[in-house]
């Protein structure tokens, strides 16, 4: 049995195709259907049928225009403003405060007349709510009292502000709709509504006459507003009215199932006139139960769902008999890419987010971008920085991106006016950053436009059929919104600001969907829930059937509370579950083969089966299956990257054993840690990728420098000179413009970057150390500095057999500060940062299992070590860790390894050293020893090259 055919068969069984009718259908989807039937049947040329959706209908008997969402809003603000003038809290309620209250009022007011109702019976002035017993005519006690406590909120000894608000707002609601609709019907303009409820007047009054055509056929309909079914049955009366309605007894005689509710109603107003079998829902089918883990998962299992249903994929016709139904259009990727390769003709019929594009991410950055300049005038580096490595602006400048994202890098600006990057030399950067865009809209909506011109060009070119259709769709709204503002809004200028129209751009594109309206009937039928009415099919598969999903989460965004609407009859919340389970029972209630999917993972979405499959399992015996779905899950093992040393590997190695090179300790340091990550920055020289970012905070890195750097300033003065208590007395007194100046050329010389917030702690936090650092000399001297970072760099040369031959490498350190005092020689390095102070032995420096950041200072300054007293041997000398995180800073060697201070004197430290260093060196240096990845996670954590290794 099939809906639309047994329609089709009636219509040509009774010759109604031989007079002149129209056939009212709910949507697009079952025209074409409906189409495809007729034309199947005929064997002969007929007067084509006329075809309308009810909309189409109805305002075919009214004067009154359907106008834009945009133009209804900015006449209700006209009407508000006017209503509301005096009011206590709606006198300064500008257009764009008023919006989000505007479309609540909107569609309420769009219920109210669908519905029929009386403005002021719904709004009754809450002052007055004691005598409500006027409407007790047409409202029962439960109902009255429903309402009295609704109003009994607002009473003089229970009010706050905020309910005086809203009732200052319901009370005056029947006078903004009066003068609301007044203007609209001047203007012979309106919203559904209220074109319905003109068509009632127009029928109460006699004006309406429907003799246009012999017939009107009313197909497959379901939930019907109250002037729906009055205009219904003004066409009845004339007996020339047919109603072909699609249920089946199975929900509709069910007086508890809610599938049924409205088909219920519809049969007690209207006649049935489709001889067809209401008893096909317990018969001839089999329905197939699986849960999945994940959501994904359901799109992926699809090949094996499908090919049960043993159907030939190249048979357009046998496809066309298999829907997929998606209640969650943001699976239809995910589907698409696990269809079968076989299946060459898919049929979509949805509307996919547009929010799931690139484009709208771009159209989205681009647009707060600008209203952050509307509201500040200035907007951060990273937010620009972050809009040019959106991919469709790379795929639009590809070949100039790294010019302007340097440009603006190297402009030593933290923040940026709009005026900034008009003035760039791109052609692309002075439309979207042209002064005008802030300034008038007609310039932002014809900069919008050109915009979209522009991105559609590359992605044209390539197969990017998504976003090219998503910038086709938008375009076509950003034109027709142009044209409105040239034609209908330019007297509206003083109340749709730039800053109005950006926010309404931003939720047109929040809410927009890519319409897939597919009208071939052949082939494989993806679809949403809302487009399968009226619809049959063969083999159906119906995905996500989880509740909140399927029925969705029910809401209702209104100022009219659920005890009015029940009291009312407008629609309620279980109105919604209604719909949805009427579009459920009805798709499968023909179908043979059904197999229905859901998710068994608790997630905020719910995670619980819908109550429809509760149903069919205990109201009846359909489900023949029920099984989960369990794909074998394996851990991803990354694989094992190992770098054999080949000859041009080799040739750069070498450039350290021939001098050209040298390895500092950092280098080292870094074999220890991972002979790989050596590989990757010394020898292939690979760069970590680089954040389009400019940073200009004080991290640890920058805190570092500003710091060392800072204390070179001060001792600079004094290389190869003795210093004295009186000098650092007088550096004390300069410690905070030396720490300033070091800061403002770290940061690029920008000072208000300088001066923000964090950063300004953090200077504080510098400047402390370097006094601390300043005390401890001023206890320490005179002394005599020797030298300082980067005056004087120390080198020695090490020699190691490698493979019977002799090798010697350059070693060399950049010591911060060496002092003598009393024929003490002390060599000291700065640390900021949690850097121990000790290790248990020499072999845990070199054991890469072992080794830890904080035990690289330890490395670090042993090597100095060894280099100093190879250099010096004469010299008696300490080697000093000056930590600014100790309140307390040691004048002698602070460093221990196991029990053992630091010293010139320590030589079984230096020697144990020195052994494992050459060992170092010749694994180094070896061959035959690849580079391969350490075994310690713990330092992948941070590591520059871990997306390499899949770490």
């Amino acid at each position: 049995m099939n809906f639309l055919q047994d329609c089709a068969n009636q219509i040509i069984a009774n010759n109604y195709q031989n007079l002149k009718i129209c056939l009212i259908c709910p949507n697009i989807r079952t025209i074409d259907y409906l189409k495809y039937h007729l034309s199947a049947n005929l064997n002969r040329s007929i007067r084509a049928p006329k075809f309308l959706n009810l909309s189409e209908f109805t305002s075919g008997f009214s004067d009154i225009q359907k106008a834009d969402e945009l133009f209804l809003m900015i006449q209700l603000y006209k009407s508000f403003k006017t209503v509301f003038n005096n009011s206590n809290f709606f006198t300064n309620y500008d257009f764009d405060k008023f919006y989000g209250i505007g479309e609540i009022i909107l569609k309420d007011f769009n219920e109210i007349d669908n519905y029929l109702l009386d403005v002021e019976q719904i709004f009754v002035n809450i002052k007055d709510y004691e005598s409500i017993n006027y409407i007790e005519d047409y409202l029962n006690d439960e109902q009255i009292e429903a309402i009295r406590e609704f109003f009994s909120y607002f009473s003089v000894e229970n009010i706050s502000e905020e309910k005086q608000y809203f009732a200052e707002l319901w009370s005056n609601l029947p006078e903004l709709y009066k003068n609301f609709t007044k203007v609209l019907n001047n203007h012979k303009i309106g919203y559904n509504g209220l074109i319905n409820r003109d068509l009632c007047n127009k029928i109460d009054n006699n004006l309406i006459s429907f003799d246009t055509y012999e017939k009107y056929i009313f197909i497959g309909f379901n939930a019907l507003t109250k002037s729906q079914k009055k205009i219904m049955q003004a066409v009845q009366k004339t007996g020339k009215a047919l109603f072909f309605w699609d249920y089946d007894n199975f929900y509709t005689k069910d007086i508890e199932n809610e599938a049924g509710l409205f088909v219920r109603e519809n049969l007690k107003l209207f006649s049935d006139d489709l001889k067809t079998d209401r008893d096909r829902f317990l018969k001839d089918k089999k329905i197939k139960l699986i849960g999945f883990p994940l959501e994904i998962a359901q799109t992926k299992a699809m090949p094996q769902i499908l090919c049960g249903f043993n159907i030939n994929f190249d048979n357009k016709k046998q496809l066309a008999q298999t829907a997929v139904v998606m209640p969650d259009e943001n699976l239809l990727f995910p589907l698409l890419h696990a269809l079968p390769t076989e299946i060459k003709h898919v049929n979509l019929t949805l509307g996919f987010p547009f929010r799931n594009t690139a484009v709208y991410v771009f159209m989205m950055q681009w647009y707060n971008i600008l209203s952050k300049f509307i509201k500040k005038n200035i907007v951060h580096i990273d937010e620009i920085l972050s809009f040019f490595k959106n991919q469709i602006f790379i795929d639009v400048i590809a070949d100039r991106l790294d010019f302007i994202t340097n440009s603006v890098k190297k402009s030593n600006k933290i923040y940026f006016s709009i005026k900034d990057l008009e003035d760039t030399n791109d052609a692309f950067l002075k439309v979207l950053f042209s002064q005008n865009n802030i300034d008038a809209i007609e310039n932002l909506l014809d900069n919008s436009i050109k915009v979209l011109e522009i991105l559609f060009k590359p992605l044209s070119k390539e197969d990017r059929k998504i976003e090219t259709e998503a910038i086709y769709q938008f375009y076509r709204q950003m034109s027709d919104l142009q044209s409105q503002f040239l034609n209908e809004f330019e007297k509206d200028k003083e109340i749709i600001s730039v800053k109005i129209l950006l926010k309404f751009l931003i939720k047109l594109i929040s809410g927009a969907h890519i319409p897939f309206q597919g009208k071939n009937i052949d082939g494989l039928q993806v679809m949403t829930i809302m487009e399968t009415r009226n619809l049959d099919f063969e083999n159906v598969v119906i995905l996500n059937l989880n509740e909140q999903i399927l029925p969705k989460k029910a809401s209702n965004n209104s100022l009219i509370s659920e005890f009015i609407r029940k009291s009312y009859g407008l629609p309620v919340l279980m109105y919604q579950d209604s719909i949805f389970a009427f579009l459920f029972y009805s798709l499968i209630q023909n179908a043979k083969n059904i197999v229905l999917t859901y998710s068994n993972l608790i997630s905020e979405k719910g995670g619980e089966p819908s109550r429809f499959i509760q149903q069919l399992k205990f109201e009846t015996d359909l489900i023949s299956q029920e099984y989960y779905y369990a794909e074998q899950i394996k851990p991803k093992r990354s694989k094992k990257i190992i770098v054999e040393k080949n000859e041009k590997i080799c040739s750069v190695l070498q450039k350290y054993l021939t001098s050209e090179k040298m390895l500092s300790a950092s280098a080292l340091n870094t074999y220890l840690t991972c002979p790989l990550k050596f590989y990757f920055q010394r020898v292939a020289q690979i760069l970590p990728f680089e954040e389009q970012k400019q940073e200009f905070e004080i991290d640890a890195q920058k805190f570092g420098n500003i710091f060392h750097k800072t204390m070179e300033k001060i001792y600079k003065p004094f290389i190869k000179k003795e210093v004295h208590k009186e000098d650092l007395n007088n550096i004390k007194k300069n410690i905070a413009t030396i720490v300033n100046q070091t800061i403002l050329e770290e940061l690029e010389n920008i000072e208000q970057a300088a001066l923000e917030g964090l950063n300004k702690i953090i200077s504080d936090v510098i400047k402390k150390y370097v006094e601390r650092f300043i005390d401890n000399d001023i206890s320490y001297a005179p002394f005599y500095i020797k030298s300082l970072e980067n005056s004087e760099k120390y080198y020695r040369k090490f020699n190691f057999e490698l493979n019977g031959e002799q090798q010697n490498i350059t070693l060399y350190g950049i010591i911060d500060r060496i002092d003598t005092k009393d024929n003490l020689t002390r060599i000291i390095d700065y640390k900021t940062g949690g850097d121990d102070l000790s290790v248990s032995s020499i072999e845990n420096l070199f054991d890469s299992d072992k080794v830890k950041n904080t035990k690289k200072a330890i490395f670090q300054m042993l090597l100095y070590t060894l280099i100093y007293k190879k250099n010096y041997q004469t010299d008696y000398f300490e080697i000093i860790l000056m930590k600014t995180v100790n309140e307390k800073m040691d004048n002698e060697s602070n460093i221990k390894i196991g029990r053992e201070t630091l010293h010139s004197n320590s030589d079984g430290i230096l020697s144990s050293f020195e052994e494992k260093l050459i060992n170092l060196l010749k694994n180094l240096f070896n061959e035959k020893r690849p580079f391969y990845q350490t075994s310690n996670l713990e330092s992948c954590s941070y590591c520059d090259y871990k997306g390499i290794c899949g770490r």
